[in-house]
């Protein structure tokens, strides 16, 4: 069963998210999103906690969650999608803690409030991951195999 959610996009409004215990396709794993059964977060809003039966974040999955203030990426996460966090522009706290793998594209695009940031040490991180947030400039720099080598 597929679920486009790219609807949910934009709708920084939203404060719970609930799916029915009966559902055989999705569940909301205790943290206030939609969750497949094999642990990739759709859906999620700003008052979602990501419980450990997350193992990926689908792209889009917080876009335009304006209402936002941090992004905590807990270390059983492997993967974030992209765009995933697209237009979280009042989070002031990026921390993707080490268990992270992989970061894809326009991953933080439009976070503008980002004043902490801090990632594991990952390779092959997209250049554009941030967007249009100066942050090699402010907090770091990206090597040329998209790296990030140093984040303050």
């Amino acid at each position: 069963m597929g679920l486009d959610t790219t609807r949910f996009s934009m709708c920084p409004n939203i404060e719970k998210i609930e799916v029915d215990v009966e559902n055989e396709y999705f569940t909301d794993g205790g943290c206030n999103a939609i969750i497949t059964q094999d642990g990739t977060l759709l859906v999620g809003c700003y008052k979602t906690k990501i419980s450990d039966v997350v193992k990926e974040i689908a792209p889009f999955a917080f876009c335009g969650q304006t209402r936002m203030k941090e992004i905590v990426i807990p270390s059983y996460v492997r993967k974030i999608g992209d765009y995933a966090f697209d237009g979280c522009s009042e989070a002031t706290l990026l921390d993707v803690k080490s268990g992270c793998e992989q970061i894809g594209e326009f991953c933080f695009r439009n976070c503008h409030s980002l004043e902490l940031i801090r990632l594991p040490s990952l390779n092959n991180v997209p250049e554009n991951v941030f967007g249009a947030v100066d942050v090699y400039s402010k907090y770091g720099y990206l090597d040329r195999t998209g790296g990030i080598r140093s984040v303050k």
